[in-house]
């Protein structure tokens, strides 16, 4: 289990990609943002 600032960090991240997500109009950009927030969040559901 990790700590309670991993978890702080994660959510953070998410929250900067979903904001860099939106101003994003690229196609293949946005999907690597989906890639990566995909993977953020399984890193919480762990």
């Amino acid at each position: 289990m990790h700590s309670e600032e991993y978890y702080l960090y994660i959510i953070e991240e998410i929250g900067r990609l979903i904001n860099e997500y939106k101003k994003i109009t690229c196609p293949k950009a946005k999907l690597a943002i989906d890639k990566k927030l995909k993977l953020l969040g399984d890193e919480l559901l762990v």
